[in-house]
């Protein structure tokens, strides 16, 4: 059997194969009454040579396919992106705006921490005094990601009291948190570019739209009836200016006589709520936090464009966040607060499912491990 780079691909040869290989090459050298009882020091250094020999198939089989578009990952993926000058998005930081109550005549600096009761960390990034018994100072997030997309009303904790503030509060939901590109958006937005080279095609239109900045996510949706067709676009909000980037991305790619309309799609919030057993002996301090934040992550981010959120899949989710995790004993999955249903939310091409960690609610159970 061929090994290595053949016309069917790689084809990587196997620890055993590779044992028995040597097995047959220590009775060639040593004759036919070598020892190689599994406890034998000849049958030992053999396992060792073959395990080092396995490992290096292994990385030549990593190598083989970081070369390639559809299996390459992490920082190969990004090199071959480079190729077509195609950058993986990164994580942004959520931007919220905080209402500090109290005296007037009191002032806050700028790196005043503020958190919400789970402990989702923001700091003042301006300054100012209290007059009127209210003052307005934007805040950034501590961390990347969507998971500091909080929800109105829930940063109401100062990280360290301030004399003269008595309260505060966002009035609005932080926003602006993204995780950085995952390298199956990185990877389609690679296989468009590559596939768009031409004009006046579906992979064209997308890839020209994906290049706006701040676009994410494109669905276009051709209308083979009315000769049309409507690009919905995650990331910049909707203009009807014709000096829009997307309208101009769609305008200079479609084909000649092709009435277009381009929108945002339709968010569709999502609430859950679960009850899950932990190992009391292992569990961590933030596990609720770790439950919720990985529900949110996976309406947020894993689900695309028009993708239902999958009751069943929530299970998986949850189990998936620890080791501690011993049973999930209520899941609810609902458009409505609280939820109450057990199915599937089902999602139309122009609408995507979305949450905040506010919307999803977890208890836990803390018992003796089976």
């Amino acid at each position: 059997m061929a090994y290595g780079v053949t016309v069917d691909g790689f084809i990587k040869k196997l620890y055993e194969v590779i044992l028995n290989e040597k097995k047959a090459d220590a009775l060639a050298l040593f004759g036919a009454d070598a020892d190689l009882t599994d406890t034998s020091p000849l049958y030992k250094f053999i396992q060792v040579c073959a395990f080092e020999e396995a490992n290096l198939w292994n990385m030549a089989e990593g190598i083989y396919y970081s070369g390639f578009v559809s299996t390459a990952t992490g920082a190969s993926l990004d090199k071959l992106g480079e190729l077509l000058s195609i950058i993986r998005i990164p994580a942004n930081k959520a931007t919220v705006n905080i209402t500090f109550n109290g005296i007037n005549g009191t002032f806050v600096g700028i790196g005043q921490g503020v958190q919400t009761i789970d402990g989702i960390t923001f700091q003042t990034t301006t300054s100012g005094t209290i007059a009127g018994g209210t003052l307005i100072l934007a805040a950034e997030a501590m961390g990347y990601g969507i998971g500091w997309n909080v929800s109105s009303s829930t940063i109401t904790q100062l990280v360290t009291g301030i004399p003269g503030v008595t309260s505060i509060t966002n009035v609005a939901a932080a926003s602006g948190g993204t995780d950085i590109e995952t390298d199956a958006a990185l990877r389609l937005r690679i296989k468009l570019a590559l596939e768009g080279s031409g004009n006046a095609t579906i992979e064209a239109i997308t890839q020209a739209v994906l290049a706006v900045a701040g676009v994410t996510e494109v669905l276009v949706i051709e209308n083979l009836t009315l000769h049309n067709i409507n690009v919905v676009v995650k990331g910049p909000a909707y203009s009807p200016l014709v000096t829009d980037p997307v309208y101009v991305a769609i305008d200079e790619t479609r084909a000649a006589g092709i009435a277009f309309t381009w929108q945002n799609p339709t968010g569709v919030t999502c609430y859950a709520s679960c009850t899950v057993d932990v190992n009391q002996d292992i569990y961590p301090t933030d596990a609720i936090t770790q439950i919720e934040q990985a529900i949110t992550t996976y309406i947020n981010d894993t689900l695309g464009l028009g993708d239902d959120v999958i009751y069943a899949k929530l299970y998986d989710v949850i189990y998936n966040v620890g080791n501690w995790v011993i049973d999930v004993t209520a899941l609810t999955l609902d458009t409505v607060t609280p939820p109450v249903a057990t199915v599937n939310i089902v999602i139309s091409n122009i609408q995507e499912a979305e949450t905040v960690i506010g919307n999803i609610t977890a208890t836990i159970n803390p018992i003796s491990p089976p």
